[in-house]
């Protein structure tokens, strides 16, 4: 799993914050953002390329995480993308 850089998750808190995402899921957000560069890394996809974004939420599906979280993955991957 690749370790996200501070500079990198400062920024993206800075996103959440603006997105009116509640401080205590903050980390679920984290944890996400963290699978989907992991995922766009290991099959070649650039993170801010929305094709990948299905991709991913696609590949997750047979994880049982995804349904337990519901569209957080999903929405922290395209929170991601908004700062790419």
């Amino acid at each position: 799993m690749i370790q996200i850089d501070p500079q990198t998750t400062k920024k993206y808190k800075t996103v959440l914050i603006n997105n009116h995402i509640p401080e205590s899921d903050a980390h679920l957000y984290l944890k996400w953002l963290r699978y989907y560069l992991d995922f766009c890394q290991k099959y070649k996809y650039e993170k801010n390329n929305r094709a990948s974004l299905p991709l991913f939420i696609e590949k997750g599906r047979w994880q049982s995480q995804i349904n337990k979280e519901g569209n957080i993955p999903y929405l922290s991957a395209q929170l991601c993308q908004s700062f790419a």
